[in-house]
């Protein structure tokens, strides 16, 4: 969609600048017409055909495949069934909290 709407611009900015200079140039109305819109046809295909070459030659270079070896992200834990994981002893082994059991009171006022 972007593509048309680039050629589109593209052509219409082609056909005014077109139709100015035919009419500073006190040229006629059918020919002024005539360049206008065959500048819109020229410009607006061409600019449609340049944006689907360099989408296409975007889209190739973002084709990158990955080298090296599979690497596999499931852990161990995902072999545990849904009892296991819910277990409470098995959920504390794993648990390890980040303040200690009895923390030191940090006050200001003495």
């Amino acid at each position: 969609m972007l593509k048309l709407r680039i050629a589109l611009v593209l052509a219409l900015i082609a056909a005014v600048i077109t139709a100015v200079v035919g009419a500073v140039q006190g040229a006629r109305a059918t020919t002024i017409l005539y360049r206008t819109l065959v500048s819109l046809a020229v410009f607006g295909g061409g600019a449609y055909l340049a944006g689907k070459a360099a989408e296409q030659y975007l889209l190739r270079l973002a084709d990158v495949k990955p080298k090296g070896q599979k690497i596999d992200i499931t852990s161990k834990d995902a072999s545990l069934g849904p009892d296991e994981l819910l277990n409470p002893s098995y959920a504390e082994q794993q648990f390890s909290p980040f303040i200690p059991e009895k923390p030191k009171k940090n006050s200001t006022q003495e």
